[in-house]
């Protein structure tokens, strides 16, 4: 076979026949990981039964992803109508995210990505989440500048992805999580010493206190000038 690497099916053995579908796992490598047509549909359908989207789908060789441009010009049923909105209207972070990390490996590789790029600014456009779901998108899209070492590889892909997303934001309100406010502390009621309970049952102290001793001098002060009053009287009766 032209191109290809292996001359058998890597998932039947069987001598590869046409249809064949090629895979090339990077741009810089000038031979194909080939299969037959039929068997590797097989093996899609197999992997989308286990809940694996098409376009995480991986080479069984390489365990690169196939991808969406690869699955779409050898199996376009699978993206038949995908970009409409009744096709895709249960998007979800997972799926949104998915497409982002496989964004990523394809700029890494020097791979086109326009056409995946343009899915996901679709799929942003007609998902429905969360605020805190749309910031973590966001990051994962300024992330695809970076390679998985954090050197910086490309300024702009990522660019349409964070603008849709800013899009959607910009409508929704954020919703923090209300800050409880701690219960002020419970101050327990001062217990008297025990002077102090026998002072206010003797009545000593206190406000009351001190009207009593001021009332009670007011009448003594009373009865010594009466008393005074009294003994000069009799003592003028005396003489």
């Amino acid at each position: 076979m032209d191109k290809c690497r292996n001359q058998h099916d890597p998932i039947t053995y069987d001598t590869l026949e046409e249809p064949v579908v090629r895979f090339q796992v990077s741009v810089s490598d000038e031979l194909f990981n080939c299969y037959g047509k039929d068997t590797l549909k097989r093996w899609i359908d197999a992997q989308i039964a286990r809940g694996i989207d098409p376009s995480k789908v991986r080479d069984p060789l390489s365990g690169v992803n196939f991808g969406i441009d690869f699955i779409k010009e050898n199996y376009p049923e699978y993206y038949a109508g995908v970009t409409t909105d009744e096709d895709i209207s249960n998007v979800s972070f997972e799926i949104i995210q998915s497409k982002i990390e496989r964004l990523r490996e394809l700029i890494i590789q020097n791979i086109p990505t326009d056409t995946l790029v343009e899915q996901i600014v679709k799929y942003v456009e007609i998902s429905d989440l969360s605020y805190s779901e749309y910031e973590s998108l966001k990051e994962y899209a300024l992330e695809t500048a970076y390679n998985y070492d954090y050197e910086l590889i490309d300024e702009t892909t990522g660019e349409p992805i964070v603008n849709a997303i800013n899009e959607k934001m910009a409508g929704m309100e954020r919703i923090e999580s209300p800050i409880e406010e701690e219960p002020a502390p419970v101050v327990a009621p001062q217990r008297r010493t025990f002077v102090q309970s026998l002072r206010r049952f003797m009545g000593i102290g206190g406000k009351k206190t001190r009207r009593r001793r001021r009332s009670y001098k007011k009448k003594l002060s009373r009865k010594i000038k009466k008393t005074r009053k009294h003994k000069r009287r009799s003592l003028s009766k005396r003489k």
